[in-house]
């Protein structure tokens, strides 16, 4: 469990490098998972720091067996998705070509 230092320990430096690589790759989508023990932290830091790099992000907390696991441990979801000009028309273009609208 460690000393439980949140992003400033010593040991916590995975998330400064996460956001290093998303700075670099911008992909449209990230995915990050952590401790439920992050909401009572670092939450509003992770998510401010992608706010400031050009993310909205929404988070969930989920527990292993949801996923087959043999135990409840509960973990933190985060999903950021990029903020980028133009990118709120993208659905209904979609739903467009799907409904029989212009070829693509």
């Amino acid at each position: 469990m460690g000393k439980q230092a949140g992003l400033d320990g010593e040991r916590s430096g995975l998330w400064f490098e996460m956001r290093r690589i998303i700075c670099e790759v911008r992909p449209w989508i990230v995915v990050v998972e952590n401790v439920a023990a992050l909401l009572g932290r670092d939450i509003g830091r992770v998510l401010s720091d992608l706010a400031e790099v050009g993310y909205d992000a929404e988070w969930d907390v989920l527990p292993a067996c949801a996923f087959g696991a043999p135990h409840r441990r509960e973990r933190v979801f985060i999903v950021g998705y990029a903020v980028r000009e133009g990118l709120e028309g993208l659905t209904g273009d979609v739903n467009n070509r799907q409904g029989g609208g212009e070829s693509a």
